[in-house]
């Protein structure tokens, strides 16, 4: 296949075509084995180092082509997947809506490992000591055009050293970029997504937020609770289940104790055979059996990011404080409503993430728009500390144009010579 003919729906069916999986590893090759290898390793050395492990990563893309690269259309009827040839357009069109799809491709270096992925995706594996394996034509296909488009940016850098970065920053979309956009302009565009957050939260309540947040943060917190047991945690519970207004007539006839065992993620690691007024009996279970392995904290049961947890800690020398814990913007309602019931009864506690939560709630945070690879969770690594940005997304299809005006962008990764 030459050059001309890597068109994206080529790319792709190549790339589809090879073994992936969660699980999947793909065979380790003899680096000499392999077509394009040795080429494509010698420019690429030409790049610098961007991280660990040697890694090098560039962007490249290829163009639409023309329909018949995406497919026959015989096939598709005949498969029942289109009715007419404007369906079959219409489909090729919403694979492909842009003349130009763009692809991110690493490169690292472990000892004598090389790693190559395409799209967060593994499809190279080799070193120098394999045996030669089985190397499928497909793959070579892949390596050509690795090695090929690798070549083309190394001439360029040489020739202008800006010019490859220049062309990116006018060229690479938004989808595959890094930036942030304050939550109060999302709240423009997307009015709903305020309602998610202060849903049955008045202004009082947030002016209340913020002075609690402010004056914790101020002075060091003072209040223990000298003893703690079993009735007392599902009491807390309670507190926090009736402040949700969604939850008060589910619950109304349940007492402390079933609330929990109604709404927890229930793997609490044998609490409830425990002495519920025995404080030596929760202090001993605090002490060996809350670390079974459950989530006997989780009130509100929900995805690894999605909960609600309230733990019970105990402090030496002190006695035992409240943690709450619940910081994602399709929960944070919720922890907002537990926040200023614990605050105006007086209950000792600390609130993770106080600051931001206080700021996603007025709207004043920033958001982190990620790139199409990367699921918008547990991004704080791309960001600066300092921007305290604990919420993601990935750029949306509906308002796009409006967004990216409004968002703050990020610099591309700078590639250059070594």
């Amino acid at each position: 296949m030459n050059q001309s003919k890597f068109t994206a729906p080529n790319v792709d069916i190549l790339l589809d075509s090879l073994p992936s999986g969660f699980h999947y590893e793909p065979e380790i090759l003899n680096i000499e084995s392999i077509p394009h290898m040795l080429s494509f390793v010698e420019e690429i050395n030409y790049l610098k180092v961007q991280g660990d492990d040697e890694k090098r990563s560039f962007w490249i893309s290829a163009k639409r082509g023309k329909i018949e690269d995406f497919g026959s259309y015989e096939v598709y009827f005949g498969e029942g997947e289109v009715n007419s040839k404007e369906e079959f357009t219409e489909l090729w069109l919403s694979y492909y809506p842009k003349p130009v799809k763009w692809y991110l491709v690493t490169y690292a270096k472990f000892r004598d490992e090389i790693f190559i992925y395409i799209d967060s995706k593994l499809i190279i594996h080799a070193d120098k000591n394999s045996h030669q394996g089985s190397v499928l034509e497909k793959l070579s296909q892949i390596l050509s055009w690795l090695d090929c488009s690798i070549s083309e940016i190394v001439k360029r850098l040489k020739q202008n050293p800006n010019d490859y970065c220049n062309y990116l920053e006018k060229n690479l979309p938004y989808e595959k970029r890094i930036g942030k956009i304050r939550r109060k302009l999302i709240w423009d565009i997307f009015p709903e997504s305020k309602a998610m957050i202060v849903n049955n939260l008045t202004e009082i309540d947030i002016q209340d937020l913020s002075k609690w947040v402010e004056s914790t943060h101020k002075s060091k917190l003072g209040n223990y609770l000298k003893k703690m047991n079993a009735h007392d945690f599902y009491n807390f519970c309670q507190m926090a289940y009736v402040s949700i207004s969604e939850y008060q007539k589910k619950l109304e006839k349940l007492s402390p104790k079933e609330m929990y065992y109604a709404m927890a993620d229930g793997r609490d690691c044998g609490l409830k055979d425990i002495d519920l007024e025995s404080y030596k009996a929760f202090e001993e279970w605090y002490n060996h059996e809350r670390l079974c392995g459950g989530h006997p904290w989780e009130i509100l049961r929900g995805g690894n990011s999605t909960h609600i947890s309230l733990y019970i800690e105990h402090v030496k020398g002190h006695g035992w404080i409240l943690r709450l814990n619940g910081s994602s913007f399709v929960r944070v309602n919720e922890t907002i409503h537990i926040a200023l019931a614990f605050f105006r009864a007086g209950v000792p506690f600390i609130l993770d993430q106080a600051h931001e939560i206080k700021n996603m709630a007025c709207g004043t945070d920033f958001i982190g728009i990620v790139n199409d690879l990367t699921l918008p969770r547990y991004c704080h690594s791309l960001f600066p500390p300092e921007d305290k940005i604990i919420d993601f997304m990935n750029l949306p299809f509906e308002n796009r144009e409006e967004l990216i005006n409004k968002a703050e962008w990020c610099n591309i990764e700078k590639i250059e010579l070594s």
